[in-house]
């Protein structure tokens, strides 16, 4: 692209896998966590709805044996915010 160009630069990063529909968060989201050898869950939410919305996955995170913390972002969360969030949970004690 040229500089004139008027398309901002920008990046899309998304997962091997992605699983949608009803129930996928609650039902195979926990158990393809544990699969994947995590040891804890931080689950990033939108700041307006985000935490209510959260509960359901966070409990069935928490029922497949994973401690789980959420927190809520204004705007799209991105790796840097996420990785702000870690280290913000991790200065409280809450590993």
């Amino acid at each position: 692209m040229d500089a004139g160009t008027l398309t901002p630069r920008f990046e899309f990063a998304t997962s091997a896998r992605i699983v949608f529909g009803a129930g996928t968060a609650e039902g195979e989201a926990p158990r393809a966590l544990r699969a994947a050898g995590a040891t804890r869950v931080l689950v990033v939410t939108g700041a307006r709805r985000g935490a209510a919305r959260a509960q359901p996955i966070a409990a069935a995170i928490e029922r497949e044996g994973l401690p789980c913390a959420t927190v809520a972002v204004r705007g799209e969360p991105t790796i840097e915010r996420a990785s702000i969030c870690c280290a913000c949970k991790r200065s409280v004690g809450d590993q």
